[in-house]
């Protein structure tokens, strides 16, 4: 149905008059708001040949492709069709507006001179909606007038929330329960679905860190029922801290899909960095040794004395080293400050802190 906004000042003759616009789509099904009075049925007889229909025709604001639920308001620049009206002599009485779809037929309601919107209710989701206006209109002389009606307006109900289907921030690296990227600037798959009544428009990151929350929008363009893609992504926070990366899609409609978030940190490429520092190797923690010298295979931890702790090996494509926060022995250190230094790079170290 279609809700009113405002009261009817002449919604006695507005349903009266509507059996002319019956036959406005053929031989559509129509569906009538108020019932018609026996009283209504003779007024209209009595009036049917009074009507002009040469009142200019009126045109309805722009839809957008995809609305939100199962309602639509529709919106009108009342006080310029009104002049134009008013300028080949008619005064406007009120209007009527329509909306058709294959599954509901067609639905009309009426609304008084001054008031330039109405909402439709209830209404078919995934399917185009055509909506139009005209208005009824009195001249100087008496007569009644009928304009046209306007151009349609086209419009599909979406009522589902798009889909978020997969992630992937690419070459995340993970160890354990630790994931960082050695880069600040990074690339990010998604891939995102909607059904035939909506679009995916925008793809949302928030980031979350020490120094507060950040919200990136990326649109798509031209908005699409499927997303597979790759974008840039350049983090906010600084180097080393930690940051969590919540991330959904906007449909055409503006319903966000449900969230997910993966946490990780970036270090620069040019510098060797230990993380987490400290870290308990009693809880299970690793420590996480990146180093951007190519060809690099060993490190090796020294205790605060300079005794030879542990050599560790980096082997595979893996761009880091892993301390577990054992001795050569496999015993969990001593809690205490150790130092990672890069075999045949003396001068390239980090300071570790165990705790436990």
């Amino acid at each position: 149905m279609i809700r009113r906004h405002t009261g009817l000042n002449f919604i006695l003759i507005c349903i009266a008059l509507m059996l002319i616009s019956s036959s406005a789509y053929g031989n559509q099904s129509v569906h009538e708001l108020w019932d018609r009075s026996p009283r209504i049925q003779a007024y209209l007889e009595a009036m049917l040949a009074a009507l002009d229909t040469t009142p200019p025709v009126p045109e309805l604001l722009p839809e957008p492709e995809f609305t939100l639920g199962y309602s639509n308001t529709l919106y009108w620049n009342g006080d310029s069709i009104a002049a134009e009206a008013a300028s080949q002599g008619w005064q406007i009485l009120f209007y009527e507006i329509s909306a058709y779809s294959s599954e509901s037929g067609t639905l009309w309601g009426f609304v008084d001179a001054d008031v330039y919107s109405a909402t439709f209710q209830d209404l078919p989701t995934g399917v185009t909606i055509i909506y139009r206006l005209r208005y009824y209109a009195l001249n100087a002389v008496g007569q009644y007038g009928l304009s046209q009606w306007s151009a349609g307006r086209h419009s599909i109900q979406d009522s589902r929330p798009p889909e978020l289907l997969d992630f992937e921030i690419i070459n995340l690296n993970v160890s354990g329960n630790v994931k960082w990227v050695s880069r600040k600037t990074i690339d990010i798959r998604i891939q995102a679905f909607d059904d035939d009544s909506g679009k995916v428009m925008q793809i949302a990151f928030k980031e979350s860190s020490e120094g507060g929350d950040q919200l990136f929008l990326y649109d798509i363009i031209p908005p699409s029922s499927s997303v597979d893609t790759i974008i840039p992504y350049t983090i906010y926070a600084p180097a080393h801290e930690l940051i969590t990366l919540e991330y959904w899609v906007v449909d055409f409609a503006g319903q966000a899909s449900k969230s997910s978030t993966e946490s990780f940190f970036w270090w620069t490429p040019e510098n060797m960095v230990c993380w987490p520092n400290p870290f308990n190797p009693k809880i299970g923690e690793t420590s996480i040794i990146q180093i951007n010298v190519p060809d690099i295979t060993l490190a090796r931890i020294f205790d605060p004395f300079g005794q030879l702790v542990r050599v560790l090996e980096k082997s595979g494509t893996t761009e880091f080293f892993e301390w577990d926060g054992k001795n050569g022995s496999g015993e969990i250190v001593s809690r205490g400050g150790y130092i990672c230094v890069v075999d045949g790079y003396e001068k390239l170290y980090c300071k570790i802190a165990v705790i436990h």
